[in-house]
């Protein structure tokens, strides 16, 4: 009874080792594919990483082209802007030499101031000058249609203009 359960022991232990070497074969062949998934893994990030550092050097290529070009834009603008100012400089300059002597011409020449040639000699008590009420009345109805019509004219053109420009910047932009 004995040898029979010795050897029947020895089987069972036989039959452990082998099922334990199995295990050992079966988890060796797991760490092995486990180490080889760890790899392909270390592979994929660093290609990622390599792509992501592409993608991110393109994008700030792009951001360089289009400040180049904004900078471009602004440099234009920035010279136009000084012609334009330079050359509204001067039409003030002259508006401002020209316009009092102007106005105060064409107010005497008008009609709207009378001077009374007989008081040449006057005293001080009669009148040397007369205001023309009638006068003023015309010069105002002329006067100011007159002036709302060159606003309105320089308003059309101002509008036109802007179009102008806002037609060009578009077809910069694309």
């Amino acid at each position: 009874m004995c040898k029979n359960i010795k050897a029947k022991c020895r089987g069972e232990v036989a039959r452990f080792s082998r099922e334990v070497g199995r295990i050992e074969k079966n988890l060796e062949i797991r760490k092995t594919q486990i180490e080889s998934l760890l790899s392909w893994l270390r592979e994929g990030k660093s290609l990622f990483d390599g792509i992501y550092q592409y993608r991110s050097v393109q994008i700030d290529r792009i951001f360089a082209t289009d400040s180049h070009v904004q900078a471009q834009r602004m440099e234009k603008i920035a010279i136009r802007t000084e012609q334009e100012t330079v050359l509204m400089h001067t039409i003030t300059l002259v508006t401002l030499i020209f316009l009092p002597g102007t106005f105060v011409a064409t107010f005497f020449q008008s009609g709207l101031i009378e001077w009374n040639p007989e008081t040449e000699h006057a005293i001080a008590t009669e009148r040397v000058m007369a205001f023309n009420e009638r006068g003023f009345g015309l010069f105002v109805k002329i006067c100011v249609p007159l002036m709302i019509a060159a606003m309105g004219l320089w308003w059309l053109v101002w509008i036109c203009g802007r179009r102008k420009v806002r037609e060009k910047n578009a077809d910069e932009l694309v």
